[in-house]
């Protein structure tokens, strides 16, 4: 008997060991049974110490590459990255080029950093069919006549070219001097570009020193005899410094400038301007003494400045700051750019990463790059669309910016491409007026850069029904005034998009004018909406915050960015410690700021037949809009939807394996599971399938239809986590409260008592869900439905009458299921089936089931035949004549009753003893009583009734004893 059970129960055992292994596997499958990942390289110079710049690019390919595989990889493959060391030579870059083309699996490669180095390994991937993308190399000859390399940033002779014209037009500089490497690839290829555009726009070069050295004492040296010849020069024979090296000369070139005291302006390409570099001044003693003193005032062309950009680089810098506690440089951002071309290439391509496949996925990716040519097959990058023309070069605007106490910002100043076509007239008015400039063949406008703060006060009436919120804040802005007052420009004249009603900013509380710079500051408070952004936020949580225009200029000519210098250059990390800690939105309200963030981007409205606006950009207009974002949550713990969508499939099937097999009841039997623990793996079980079930609709479709339609599958399941622990609670009373008091006592708990209690559980999860799940306030919804519950009561009174005589039924305990009883008046008896919340089901000796209102059977005469013990008397009389010796008939019907017990012991009791007594006479004759006992549950009184009359008959006739009759009989 034991060894099968002891069989079966060891291979359930099993069964239960290779599901959960199972999940497991599924669940590790990353490295348990992964394909290959796919290969991307990056090659960059990565000797000790690393270049900021070099370490930049490299954590911004490693943080694309992590989001990517995160998501699950391309097509099921992750990516992986494999690091090569180019030394930051040219000779060291060409031989690990031909380690990754011959030894390496890379399907891509991402770098160099340097010109010269990406010159060189250029040659080996064209040689070999390797597809390459930099993020930092700008010379023109790293992507000309290589088609297999491309850059996702602007070149150096675009830039040279756009640098002398800024020069001229908007600094004033005519007259500059040249500092440059002949013997550095970039370097050299710049100078020659710069030179051209000088020739091209009238900036004459007075100077041009070459600072190449074969070692660093000579190029030391070198700087030395450049900077004695700066101080014995008078500053009309100089103009303003080009300084057009790589990073470490430049460091030193500036260091020498500075510390000699000199003040001449210096202007610089790319990288001056890669966030980097102002970071290597951070140890010297002027630095720390004085932050900026040898940056402040460089302009330099910038690939990417994040004050200017929108919500998807200000996300990227947050991110990127919170990470590695240190701000990113464009090169950051433009490796990252380059890591999203190439994954983008790859999954277009759709390799496999097939060894032997190699040589084709490679040009497949190649030639997916190529068709990324137009905005239609662009990708989008963190500051815009990125596609390539013919050369391989990014197809994208540069900007200039203006080092500041050592933050990079917006030059107050830039010149931006047309938006619309404008007729020979329209252009000629607008040449004349200054409001663009004519660059070579094209023309550009002349934006104005307005550096915008805002800082929060205090957030009251927050409304979630009507959606809206009060916030007093500070509102300032920053800008150039024109040297003619007649072309001021409206800065403070802006339109709240968000507000409800109209908003009038007034005068300003505080005015300065510096140095052609204005500051103007205002106090604001106003009523917004909420929510007024289409930006990512979780099932919950809400933004408040403001979003502005200026109403009569677009984005050509006015652009709103952020006030780095003012906020403080981790302005959305400061901001949320300041908000917190002056409690601009109070505890009380049970909600906190979770993240804030500025922004800047574009919006297109209507230009409502404004000329001005009209004129320059077309009926829709795109404006220049600033953002402040702050979301905030309810002070909860929340951690439902913080899990992935991958690991909430993995607990589904390892909660759907238990509920499956614990639905049979033999599995639970075999293992020995008590019901504590079956009840215990099912709650948790259905708890985690619903907790899995939540994350994964919600992750899978809140990218596919509107938040309103997600916020409602999300209420359905808020409302499920009430409903089914209250379920679970039922079933908990059921097991272990109802059932051992069932056992204790040895009476079945009426099942209107049941249905009672669950009627209140459930009555409680109701007042629960519209109490927490839709924010009502239950003394409201109570009050609202008293005259419903009213109404309600007069229309079902007979059934709440029945409902009570039921609780006072089950609560007397007068009968309950399973006793014999009699409805004096209503002629009814038999056995009480089940006592419902409206009626008494009565199974008749005839096989019929009565249903009696419990109201009824409240106000009637009930015999029960079962109370107070479980067995009852009964009394048979017979009259016999008056001539029948008593002796002789108690003697019969003693005998009677002892056969009848005989016949049927399971029914008739032979103890208590039967007794039979003469009870009277009366004209008929003397009457003679039969009392004796029996078990109602195994019989009922008609049966026992007809088996003891006739063997009490059968006695009588055996004895001649006859019963007394009357006339009629």
């Amino acid at each position: 008997m034991n060894r099968p059970f002891r069989f079966k129960s060891r291979r359930v055992l099993a069964i239960i060991l290779f599901l959960l292994s199972l999940v497991l596997a599924l669940f590790l499958k990353s490295w348990l049974f992964s394909e290959e990942p796919l290969i991307i390289a990056v090659s960059v110079g990565i000797d000790q110490p690393i270049d900021i710049g070099v370490d930049q690019a490299i954590k911004g390919v490693e943080e694309y590459i992590a989001e990517v595989n995160q998501k699950g990889g391309i097509n099921g493959k992750k990516l992986k990255l494999e690091l090569f060391n180019d030394g930051n030579n040219p000779e060291q870059a060409r031989e690990v080029a031909e380690e990754i083309a011959q030894e390496s699996n890379a399907l891509v490669v991402l770098g160099h950093y340097y010109s010269s180095s990406s010159i060189a390994a250029g040659e080996v991937y064209q040689e070999f069919g390797v597809p390459a993308i930099t993020g930092g190399a700008t010379a023109d000859e790293v992507t000309k006549g290589n088609n297999w390399y491309f850059r996702t940033l602007v070149n150096g002779s675009s830039q040279m070219d756009f640098l002398a014209f800024y020069l001229q037009e908007v600094l004033g500089y005519s007259q500059v001097s040249l500092v440059y490497d002949a013997e550095e690839d970039y370097s050299n290829s710049v100078k020659q570009a710069f030179i051209q555009g000088a020739a091209e726009h009238q900036v004459t070069i007075q100077n041009q020193w070459n600072i190449a050295a074969a070692n660093n004492t000579e190029l030391k040296q070198n700087i030395e005899n450049l900077v004695a010849e700066l101080a014995d020069a008078k500053p009309e024979e100089v103009g303003a410094i080009v300084v057009l090296v790589i990073e470490d000369p430049a460091e030193q070139i500036i260091t020498a400038i500075k510390r000699q005291g000199l003040s001449y302006p210096i202007i610089g390409g790319d990288t001056l301007s890669s966030g980097t570099f102002v970071q290597r001044f951070a140890n010297y003693p002027e630095e720390q003494a004085q932050p900026g003193y040898f940056t402040n005032g460089i302009y330099s062309i910038s690939q990417i400045i994040f004050d200017v950009l929108g919500e998807r680089a200000q996300k990227f810098k947050n991110r990127y700051l919170k990470k590695y506690n240190q701000e990113p440089g464009w090169v950051a951002a433009t490796f990252y750019n380059s890591a999203k071309v190439a994954i983008a290439a790859l999954e277009r391509a759709e390799v496999t990463g097939n060894p032997n496949l190699l040589a084709q996925e490679r040009r497949k990716v190649r030639n997916q790059i190529t068709l990324m040519n137009s905005l239609e097959t662009s990708v989008p990058g963190i500051n815009g669309a990125i596609y390539f023309d013919a050369e391989g070069d990014s197809a994208q605007n540069v900007a200039i910016s203006v080092t500041v106490n050592n933050q990079l910002v917006s030059a107050l100043e830039q010149l931006t491409p047309l938006a619309v076509t404008k007729s020979q007239e329209e252009t000629a008015t607008d040449l004349t007026e200054g409001t663009i400039v004519q660059f070579g063949e094209q023309f550009l406008n002349r934006t104005n850069v307005v550096y915008t703060g805002v800082r929060p006060r205090h957030i009251s009436n927050l409304d979630l029904e009507q959606k809206t919120f009060q916030l007093d804040f500070d509102l300032w802005f920053r800008y150039r005034t024109p040297e003619n007052t007649q072309n001021t420009i409206p800065i403070a004249d802006i339109q709240f998009l968000n507000a409800v009603g109209e908003i009038d900013l007034g005068k300003p509380t505080t005015k300065v004018v510096k140095n052609n710079v204005a500051y103007d500051l205002y106090q604001v408070s106003g009523t917004f909406n909420l929510n007024f952004l289409e930006s990512d936020r979780n099932f919950g949580e809400h933004i408040l915050g403001i979003n502005f225009i200026n109403q009569q200029i677009g984005q050509n000519h006015l652009l709103y960015v952020i006030d780095s210098l003012g906020l403080g250059p981790n302005a959305d990390q400061s901001l949320v410690e300041l908000l917190q800690n002056d409690q601009v939105l109070s505890s009380d309200t049970g909600w906190q700021i979770e993240r804030a963030t500025f922004f800047q981007d574009s919006t297109e409205q209507e230009t409502l037949g404004n000329p001005i606006v009209l004129t320059n950009q077309g009926i829709d207009a795109q404006f220049s809009r600033f953002n402040l974002a702050i979301v905030i949550s309810q002070e909860q713990l929340n951690f439902r939807r913080k899990i992935g969508r991958s690991s909430a499939i993995y607990l589904w099937i390892l909660a759907a394996v238990i509920i499956y097999f614990l639905s049979f009841k033999k599995n639970s039997q075999r293992i020995k599971l008590s019901e504590l623990q079956i009840w215990g793996l099912k709650l948790v079980s259905s708890l985690i399938l619903l907790f899995a079930t939540e994350i994964i609709l919600v992750k899978s479709l809140e990218k596919l239809i509107i938040r309103e339609y997600t916020e409602f599958i999300i209420l359905i399941f808020d409302t499920l986590w009430w409903i089914v622990p209250a379920y679970f609670f039922g079933e908990a009373l059921e097991l272990f409260f109802w059932k051992p008091l069932e056992q204790k006592t040895g009476q079945a708990v009426p099942t209107l008592v049941h249905r009672m209690v669950l009627m209140v559980v459930y009555l409680l999860t109701f007042f629960c869900v519209i109490a927490y799940v839709f924010n009502q306030p239950l003394t409201s919804l109570l009050a609202t439905s008293g005259l419903a519950l009213t109404i309600i009561g007069l229309a079902i009174q007979i059934n709440i009458s029945n409902i009570f005589s039921g609780l006072a039924i089950n609560l007397e305990r007068t009968f309950q299921v399973g006793d014999y009883i009699e409805i004096l008046d209503e002629g009814v008896k038999g056995y009480v089936a089940d006592i419902t919340w409206r009626a008494t089901h009565i199974e008749t000796l005839s096989g019929n089931t009565i249903l009696i209102p419990n109201s009824v059977i409240n106000d009637k005469t009930v015999i029960n035949y079962m109370r107070p013990q479980t067995i009852t008397r009964a009394t048979i009389p017979f009259t016999l004549t008056q001539d029948t010796p008593p002796e002789m008939a108690i003697e019969a019907f003693e005998q009677a009753l002892s056969t009848a017990i005989a016949q049927n012991s399971q029914s008739l009791l032979a103890e208590p003893t039967p007794e039979v007594l003469c009870a009277g006479t009366d004209s008929l004759g003397i009457i003679y009583e039969l009392n004796f006992w029996y078990i109602p549950t195994n019989t009922n009184f008609e049966q026992i009734q007809n088996l003891v009359v006739q063997t009490a008959l059968k006695y009588l006739r055996k004895e001649n004893i006859e019963l007394a009759c009357g006339e009629e009989d």
